[in-house]
């Protein structure tokens, strides 16, 4: 099934998703022939990021 492909994953907290996420979405998206998008937990964003 992945034989001879290109697996790309990329990952990002989008809590206000944007056009600057989807732009780097669509550019990972033409490096692969399977794209894997992480999202970031709320618990993990909150541990960083201020309210």
């Amino acid at each position: 099934m992945f034989n001879n492909k290109t697996i790309v994953y990329t990952s990002g907290t989008f809590d206000m998703f944007h056009t600057n996420h989807l732009k780097m979405i669509n550019y990972a998206r033409g490096l692969a022939d399977i794209l894997i998008v992480g999202v970031s937990t709320d618990e993990l964003v909150s541990s960083y990021k201020a309210p």
